[in-house]
């Protein structure tokens, strides 16, 4: 029961700040590792800062995403990525079960619309009357 009770303890910016010092120096950038910083305290913390890590679940993640997901395309799956890496990262050391609720393969693909994919390269010519 003690274990259960240190794990309850654990929340999700305790994990992603442990992640972020563990590796941050073998990440691309001090830019890289500012944006992880600045993304989870953006969009994340004010929702699940002190939830613990194993009570986390798609309704939180939809929370931080939905706002987002449309109007700000990018950040969000950035952001997506983040909590899916900080969730699977508090599973690998025990204090979480199961799939990640940010995973999107066969699970947030589910349930947010697919984002358009930007074209690239010149218009499609016009046609003429």
């Amino acid at each position: 029961m003690a274990k259960a009770a240190n794990v309850a303890q654990i929340t999700f910016t305790t994990v992603a700040e442990a992640h972020i010092g563990k590796n941050g120096e073998s990440w691309w950038n001090d830019k890289h590792r500012q944006q992880w910083k600045s993304m989870l305290a953006t969009y994340v913390y004010p929702v699940i800062r002190e939830v613990p890590i194993d009570e986390i679940g798609t309704s939180h993640v939809l929370d931080i995403l939905e706002p987002i997901w449309k109007a700000k395309a990018e950040t969000a799956s950035r952001v997506r990525a983040r909590i899916e890496t900080t969730l699977d990262a508090a599973k690998a050391r025990g204090f979480r079960d199961g799939e990640s609720p940010a995973r999107w393969r066969g699970h947030l693909a589910l349930i947010l619309p697919v984002r358009s994919r930007l074209t690239r390269g010149s218009a499609p010519p016009h046609s003429l009357p």
